[in-house]
């Protein structure tokens, strides 16, 4: 058991978010659906308000799982397909060796987006709407994954309306580390995976704190399973992968 950072807020956050490390955060018994333990996310309630009341850090824990080589950062190609159990079907439409970035279209919505998938979208549209990630320090740098990589970054957040352009931006902070390594079974098949976290918190007209949860199937060079958990109840989402198409590199002489 490996743990890293400040001591807990208070023993109920502390015990939440240590059961919540330990233990693998997904029960995937169905191809169609998984559950959070203590369905609800409650310990994130928990454990945001104190974030958001205290300012303080947290302890954080997780179990050894399947011995893993260090993680490279994916290889996109345009044509990369994923399609999740929500609905949701992302294509590659390009990639710019460049800028580390990738163009991505997911029905009437286009992004560009840093490689690494814990950097917010740097921009997005789609027929009515959009917005763009606007930051000097996010980059690529989480990877390799292993257990003890971790990175922190800040940026403002953007939003077009449509009518009058962008508004006002919206300040978020993120904190991101690599915990256990995890074998889960989603539609798609069973992978090892690492566990990638993030801790977004925003500050503007509203407040926000998120959670975000990435399994990371090297095998697949893309993430099998997404969470995002809200502290008061206001999202609550999970995908897992039902198929992916991955293209392959073009033959050279």
């Amino acid at each position: 058991m490996v743990r890293d950072g400040a001591p807990p807020c208070a023993a109920a956050a502390h015990e939440s978010w240590c059961k919540h490390m330990e233990n693998p955060v997904l029960t995937l018994t169905s191809t169609r659906r998984a559950r959070h333990e203590g369905r609800g996310c409650r310990p994130f309630g928990i454990l945001v308000a104190c974030l958001l009341l205290a300012g303080c850090t947290v302890t954080r824990t997780f179990s050894q799982g399947p011995v893993m080589d260090p993680a490279p950062l994916p290889a996109y190609r345009p044509g990369d397909t994923f399609q999740f159990d929500n609905g949701r079907t992302e294509t590659v439409e390009s990639v710019d060796p460049g800028t580390g970035t990738v163009d991505w279209r997911s029905g009437s919505v286009v992004s560009r987006r840093l490689v690494s998938f814990v950097v917010p979208w740097l921009e997005w549209r789609n027929d009515k709407t959009g917005g763009r990630f606007e930051t000097e320090d996010a980059s690529n740098a989480l990877w390799p994954l292993t257990p003890d990589s971790r990175q922190q970054f800040s940026g403002t957040l953007l939003r077009d309306d449509g009518q009058v352009g962008f508004g006002h931006g919206e300040q978020v902070s993120v904190d991101c580390w690599v915990g256990a390594t995890r074998t889960v079974t989603v539609p798609a098949g069973t992978f090892d995976t690492y566990q990638v976290n993030c801790f977004r918190r925003s500050t503007g007209s509203v407040r926000r704190s998120r959670l975000y949860t990435w399994y990371y199937a090297p095998e697949v060079g893309h993430y099998v399973v997404r969470i995002i958990a809200g502290g008061f109840g206001d999202i609550n989402q999970r995908a897992e992968l039902v198929r992916a198409v991955r293209m392959r590199a073009p033959v050279t002489n």
